[in-house]
């Protein structure tokens, strides 16, 4: 166990012994950065629809003394409806304005449309270049598929397939015996 008590950037690289049986060793390290802060914790968090993930979580994050947050909620015309504790009320728009949080959190958002190209493009290098923490959470209503064929889709573990927008049933599901 490695305790940290100062405040700053650590490089760490944990390493795995290498099995008798093993195949492959090629995967038994792993090298990592690790921002200790003192400050509170900076959360960007981008909402799409008024869930009740968001109303907890905006509260949690609001009531939360240990953080600083800005809570940001999509309105149909486009425009964002901001609550928080964080002096931006705006989304940010570059990595300048990213860099004034350290984690990102995009929950049920729709991406097209109502996030910049410029938006888009400074989160990716938030996390990508600077390490930012990036959070996503698929929804209801937006699920994975607007990160498809964005910068975006890059930041995530996994693979995502576009969902057909043409798509559309004429009769509702009835269950069946």
């Amino acid at each position: 166990a490695v305790k940290l008590d100062t405040a700053g950037e650590y490089s760490f690289v944990v390493r795995v012994e290498k099995k008798p049986d093993e195949a492959v060793a090629t995967n038994n390290s792993r090298a990592f950065r690790l921002k200790v802060v003192e400050d509170k914790i900076r959360v960007l968090a981008l909402f799409g629809a008024a869930t009740w993930e968001y109303r907890y979580l905006k509260h949690a994050l609001i009531r939360d003394a240990t953080m600083e947050c800005a809570t940001f909620l999509q309105r149909q015309d486009g425009s964002w409806f901001y609550e928080g504790t964080h002096d931006t009320k705006k989304v940010p728009v570059d990595l300048e304005g990213m860099l004034k949080f350290d984690v990102v959190i995009l929950a049920d958002t729709a991406v097209k449309g109502y996030l910049s190209v410029e938006t888009i493009d400074a989160i990716e290098r938030f996390v990508g270049e600077v390490g930012g923490g990036f959070i996503y959470v698929a929804g209801e209503i937006n699920g994975i598929s607007p990160l498809v064929g964005t910068k975006l889709e890059n930041l995530l573990p996994v693979k995502a397939a576009p969902l057909p927008l043409t798509k559309s049933f004429s009769t509702p599901f009835r269950p069946q015996k």
